[in-house]
């Protein structure tokens, strides 16, 4: 009777910790879901609060849908580049790269983030950061497109590297050669380049392709052939400039392409229609052009 007392005694704590193992093993199982339950549920009220942002119009109001968005789940890259995209609109432009930088950290893949970013840099005068970040759209696979090209080639013009841009701009025509804005932006660099054969073959498959221009950049084409043709100096040169210039004084008056075409009547020794145009371009604003014509219009 003793023995089997103590058999008993011996095994009630054995049965009672099992039991509490049980239940603090039942009790982790349930954390484990409820954590897993509040994810879901933390992204369903995320994924509410960003489809609601997209049918905002109201910028301000879209970021403060979008800050609750990412409130509810951090982890979305989508909702920082819209909310970049919001304070971009909103010209709040530092605020939109950190936000296009977090959707970056996010996903290092995530093309339109770094093409946005890229543009604000650009716009920033960041260009060397600029420059970066359409290095690395160029380095993806299948994104080695002639936009990004034509973008990169921009840049790195504004950034004063005009053999680096024409580099880039080369390679976009290869990939895009309708793309009449890639003729003319080579154009215009080899007129600074002196490249004057260059630039008016470059201008000219430009107009060929006059579709694709905006008819606001139409002066400028023709006011860079005009200078291809005044400073190549070859035969009839002159007066093949002075219609270049014609056609962009015709697109837009301004004291340069008056000035331009001035010259070119003094080179052909038609000094009344060339004090005529120096006259027009001080009006237009070019002071210097008053200091030419004391010089020949005495």
């Amino acid at each position: 009777m003793k023995n089997h007392l103590f058999i008993l005694l011996f095994l009630i704590p054995y049965s009672f910790i099992a039991q509490e193992s049980n239940k603090s093993n039942m009790d982790n199982m349930f954390d484990k879901i409820d954590n897993a339950t509040k994810k879901k549920l933390d992204s369903a009220v995320s994924i509410e609060y960003y489809n609601k942002s997209m049918k905002i119009y109201n910028y301000q109001e879209k970021i403060l849908m979008l800050d609750t968005a990412i409130m509810w789940s951090s982890r979305v890259s989508r909702y920082y580049l819209m909310r970049g995209v919001a304070k971009e609109m909103s010209k709040d432009n530092a605020a939109a790269i950190i936000d296009y930088t977090n959707a970056i950290r996010l996903d290092q893949n995530y093309v339109v983030a770094y093409s946005n970013r890229a543009y604000l840099y650009k716009k920033m005068a960041n260009y060397n950061a600029s420059i970066k970040d359409y290095d690395i759209i160029l380095a993806m696979k299948d994104h080695q497109h002639g936009h990004n090209y034509k973008k990169r080639g921009e840049v790195k013009e504004l950034n004063e590297n005009f053999k680096g841009a024409i580099e880039d701009y080369n390679k976009a025509i290869k990939l895009d050669p309708e793309d009449g804005y890639l003729y003319y932006y080579r154009g215009t660099l080899k007129v600074r380049l002196g490249d004057f054969y260059g630039s008016l073959s470059d201008l000219n498959k430009a107009l060929s392709k006059d579709e694709n221009i905006n008819p606001k950049d139409l002066w400028t084409i023709y006011y860079f052939k005009g200078l291809s043709l005044l400073f190549r100096k070859a035969d009839g040169d002159l007066e093949e400039a002075i219609i270049a210039f014609n056609k962009s004084i015709n697109y837009k008056e301004t004291s340069k392409a008056f000035s331009m075409r001035a010259k070119c009547h003094l080179g052909l020794g038609n000094k009344i229609k060339a004090c005529d145009d120096l006259s027009k371009s001080g009006e237009l604003g070019n002071m210097s052009a008053y200091d030419e014509m004391k010089i020949h219009c005495r």
